[in-house]
């Protein structure tokens, strides 16, 4: 009987120390792919079609299961293990444009809300654009996820309530720093450095995909499939980038598709898609004149008004700072200069964007004529800027052209400014009253010796109340501009 038994124990042994060393190979094969593909927990690193074949039948209900049972968590408040049964969903669902649209939206909204702290909120919108990128990654060069993704860059960390909060981290996360690679299945915390040590956007982000397009009749539309291959244009990013600068990427990227793939949003018209980056340059650029406001009230060693104030109210509190004001704070001024040099560069390029649409899109014309007039206004101002605060630490033989050339900025600036004011501040009636032979709206640019002279009525029409009343909070951000730029004018010399 001892004998028999030997060899039946000998087989179990063995059998116990093979199973044990299949299963540590397979944990550990389960977990480099997990990590090397997405980074999430092992469920996510399930093949869609292998879990499919798995459930079979049972997958149509399952799906209903856990659509019904997380929405009904959702509004309970009970979020314990609402991620899990989104990823299962993710993955049961894999081909559906509209599920993946909605989680993504729905993560970023709605269960970002419910989070107390703002700190919280801000890596649950991260974990919704986690989300997209594991769709993106076993669905490349799909606009409605790269559509999706830009939404949540430009709607909520770039225009929402805490955008203060969301903007700030924004920043400081993209630009460069080691990236932390989070314990497995847990969430991440921050975002991942998206340049390099030379401020340049990371060799990997850039490295082309399978998928190439080009509109023979626009060398614009070129798509070569990598994952930020339209940021490289305004490097270096030395503070990091702006929401709203990766939102344009992702925004470009689906304009190309829908233009040059022909793909087709599932939820958004073509006319809307093919607007976004125009828009997207036009925000950014605004953002940039915000950070170059606090920047330069910090050089001049003022008071830096809380994030919370909104860019308008920072326009009068450095203007009257003379050419011999001392610098405080020689690295604030870099940056005002820097964002100052961006938002120009921006001005143009976000007006080549609306060229780009309109041409295809002729019925948006008068919709965003006062965004194009508006992107001109702005780059008179940050041009007038810039010049002049480079004046301040220029040598004598650099500062009479910089000085010079920030004069006639400001000047195009003042005619500019009163431009916005007759064109978006006065009615019509109002304005053919007393508006010279030949001279329209739309042409005041071609008569400037008459614009300062009509400016000044819209002001007085506004002030008497009446139907031009209803432009006063447009006419007071004109003129707190228009103050800016003549201010700085009278501190210039002759």
């Amino acid at each position: 009987m001892r004998q028999t038994r030997l060899p039946i124990i000998i087989v179990l042994i063995g059998a116990l120390l093979v199973a044990g060393l299949t299963r540590a190979w397979a944990e550990n094969l389960r977990g480099a792919r997990v990590s090397q593909e997405t980074g999430g927990t092992s469920l996510s690193g399930m093949n869609s079609f292998g879990l499919g074949l798995l459930l079979g039948g049972l997958r149509g209900p399952l799906v209903m299961y856990l659509w019904s049972t997380s929405e009904a968590q959702k509004s309970a408040d009970d979020l314990e293990d609402f991620d899990t049964k989104v990823e299962w969903i993710r993955l049961l669902q894999p081909e559906f444009d509209t599920v993946h649209i909605f989680q993504i939206w729905n993560k970023a909204y709605n269960i970002s809300v419910k989070m107390t702290s703002v700190s919280n909120k801000y890596t649950t919108i991260i974990d919704a654009l986690d989300y997209a990128d594991r769709v993106d990654d076993e669905r490349p060069n799909n606009i409605s996820i790269l559509s999706a993704k830009g939404g949540v860059f430009f709607d909520k960390l770039g225009n929402s309530t805490e955008k203060w909060y969301y903007r700030d981290r924004v920043r400081r996360e993209t630009a460069y720093h080691e990236n932390r690679s989070p314990v497995r299945g847990a969430r991440r915390l921050e975002l991942d450095s998206m340049v390099d040590a030379n401020g340049r956007i990371r060799a990997d982000l850039l490295k082309p995909g399978y998928v190439h397009l080009q509109d023979k009749d626009d060398p614009a539309m070129k798509y070569d499939g990598s994952d930020l291959q339209f940021l490289p244009k305004w490097e270096p990013y030395p503070y990091g980038l702006s929401p709203f600068a990766v939102a344009y990427n992702y925004y470009k990227r689906s304009q190309v598709l829908a233009r040059v793939g022909k793909q087709i949003h599932p939820q958004l018209s073509d006319l809307v898609v093919d607007s976004r980056p125009g828009l997207a340059l036009k925000f950014w650029s605004e953002d940039e004149w915000e950070r170059g406001r606090r920047a330069e009230i910090e050089a001049f060693g003022m008071q830096v008004p809380p994030v919370t104030v909104e860019r308008i109210e920072l326009e009068n509190i450095s203007m009257r700072a003379p050419l011999t004001a001392p610098i405080a704070n020689a690295a604030a001024l870099d940056r005002a200069i820097y964002s100052y040099t961006t938002g120009v560069q921006l001005c143009d390029d976000s007006e080549r964007e609306y060229q780009i649409h309109l041409r295809k899109f002729t019925t948006n014309v008068f919709t965003y004529q006062s965004h194009r007039d508006s992107l001109q206004a702005e780059k008179f101002l940050l041009m007038g800027d810039r010049d002049y605060l480079k004046a301040l630490r220029a040598n004598e033989s650099e500062r009479p052209a910089l000085l010079a050339s920030a004069r006639k900025a400001y000047e195009q600036a003042v005619i500019w400014q009163q431009v916005m004011i007759i064109r978006y501040c006065a009615s019509d009636t109002n304005i053919a009253s007393v508006i010279p032979p030949g001279v329209t709206k739309e042409n005041l640019l071609e008569h400037p010796d008459v614009v300062p002279a009509l400016a000044a009525k819209a002001g007085e029409w506004i002030a008497r109340g009446g139907p031009d009343s209803a432009y006063q909070e447009d006419f007071d951000e004109y003129s707190r501009y228009l103050t800016r730029a003549q201010t700085r004018l009278g501190l210039l010399p002759k």
